[in-house]
């Protein structure tokens, strides 16, 4: 007899890819401060969409490979930062008949430092670059949309606890807890089971690729796109690899080549395979998403000053003797090093991204619903207990399965977590720097709730709890 077939709902999905490999040197978003790299490409940077379609709604889940993307910028990129591409991205939508706002824009970077810097800090942003990084965005979503076929949808989780790493390390911490979920959305054709396409949201940091190592100097997209590539060789389709949860998550990897990239791939792809053995179809078609906007308290005066000193004239006025040269022709992101010790930061010091008055930086998280599957944007790393708390807020929300969260969503505030759980010398180098302020992890959640809520999904408001899994883990030998 034959097997009884899962009743399955159907969506219209849709892929696309869009190139966005650099074309000439430019300065790399990580592992050393104005490094140019000058070798060419090594494996192609692209933005890659996935299109998931109910009759006029709709969620687009787009990836960038790129280090971060802020929400806005200052001139002369003004319109080119993550808000705008899923304006535009969103107006041709509606424009196509679709329902949908910027809310159903779901955007992020897989965070890959072996791509250029669109911030600053590392080195200089070619304002060209992010002008045809935004344009790109847009046009992975309207060519999604423009390619789908009708599709059933199902969800799956596997694990990388093999690959991350639970030592003390350069951006992580001992003794606390891990995120090791990798949830998949993987659309398949109807009655072959044959894979369309597939959605990955992996929980651990690109950045094993170092331009900056000896014989290497070209531009990767890490693990991401290694992944993509082979998934597309054993399944077929056109596969999208997000980041999960980054802070405090980095790989037991420290071989800065390739090889060890492959390596890392492999592993990654062995477990996404292995989930969809155990993956169950979605039976549920609705699609809905908000994007809720917060401020958070602004502390980092070197990272605001890094803001204020990118063109003359800052709020915050530019401490030091230096001031952006008139040799940059006003393209901002020029070498502050001598003062700050980076490159200035181009991100817009415009309401609502920064209130010099306040004292508050502004950014957003977008909450998105795909049948019984939340997931909900983090603006930066957040550390896994600002995972957990999101986790937490829809255990109890009728017709979901699972909630998941995309780090580096929309745009990049640095680390962030339950800052008052590590003991200081835990928290040193890039924990403490590269971060905006206290209440980020918690203004965070907060929006998350608030855009759960609006769409009937009733989560609870949850505190940000760093879970302590081992409290003399430090003192331990070896740590």
């Amino acid at each position: 007899a034959k097997k009884p077939q899962p009743n399955v709902g159907l969506f219209q999905v849709g892929t696309s890819v869009v190139d966005i490999s650099p074309d000439k040197p430019m300065a790399d978003g990580g592992y050393g401060s104005n490094y140019i790299v000058t070798g060419g490409v090594h494996d192609p940077l692209q933005v890659r969409a996935f299109f998931v379609g109910h009759g006029k709604q709709a969620v687009v889940f787009v990836t960038v490979d790129s280090q971060g993307w802020f929400a806005e910028y200052q001139s002369p990129n003004v319109g080119d930062g993550g808000d705008a591409a899923r304006a535009d991205a969103a107006a041709a939508l509606t424009a196509q008949g679709y329902d949908v706002t910027a809310s159903n824009i779901v955007l992020s970077t897989t965070h890959g430092h072996a791509a250029p810097t669109l911030m600053g800090l590392w080195g200089h942003t070619d304002p060209a670059y992010l002008h045809q990084v935004k344009e790109a965005a847009v046009q992975a979503v309207l060519e999604a949309a423009s390619n789908t076929r009708e599709a059933e949808l199902w969800s799956a989780t596997g694990t990388i606890r093999g690959l991350l790493s639970q030592l003390q390390g350069t951006d992580q911490t001992a003794g606390f807890s891990v995120d090791d979920q990798l949830p998949i959305l993987w659309a398949r054709q109807p009655g072959t089971g044959a894979t369309i396409a597939m959605y990955a949201d992996v929980p651990i940091h690109a950045d094993q690729y170092d331009p900056t190592a000896s014989g290497n100097n070209q531009w990767s997209a890490d693990y991401p796109g290694w992944v993509r590539d082979r998934l597309a060789q054993l399944l077929g389709g056109t596969e999208v690899v997000a980041v999960g949860t980054l802070g405090r998550q980095e790989s037991i990897g420290s071989d800065p080549h390739y090889a060890e990239v492959e390596e890392q791939g492999r592993f990654v792809t062995n477990a996404i395979v292995r989930a969809l053995t155990q993956a169950r179809p979605i039976t549920d078609t609705t699609l809905g998403a908000d994007n809720v906007p917060f401020t958070t308290q602004a502390t980092n005066m070197g990272l605001l000053a890094a803001m204020s000193c990118n063109h003359p004239g800052g709020p915050l006025g530019c401490p030091g003797p230096l001031s952006e040269p008139a040799s940059n022709n006003g393209e901002g992101t020029w070498d502050w090093r001598a003062v700050g010790g980076i490159f200035t930061i181009n991100r817009s010091l415009n309401a609502p991204y920064f209130d010099a008055a306040a004292g508050t930086v502004g950014s957003s998280t977008t909450v998105a619903r795909v049948g019984d599957q939340v997931y909900a944007t983090v603006p930066g790393e957040g550390f896994p207990e600002v995972t957990e708390a999101i986790e937490r807020s829809f255990a109890a929300s009728r017709g979901i399965q699972a909630a998941h969260v995309i780090d580096e969503g929309s745009d990049t505030l640095g680390y962030f977590g339950d800052y008052g759980a590590y003991p200081p010398e835990q928290l040193e180098g890039d924990l403490t720097t590269n971060n905006v302020g206290p209440n980020v992890a918690q203004d965070n959640v907060n929006a998350v709730v608030q855009a759960g809520d609006s769409l009937g999904l009733s989560p609870t408001s949850e505190q940000v709890t760093a879970d302590i899994t081992n409290p003399q883990a430090f003192s331990e030998p070896g740590i």
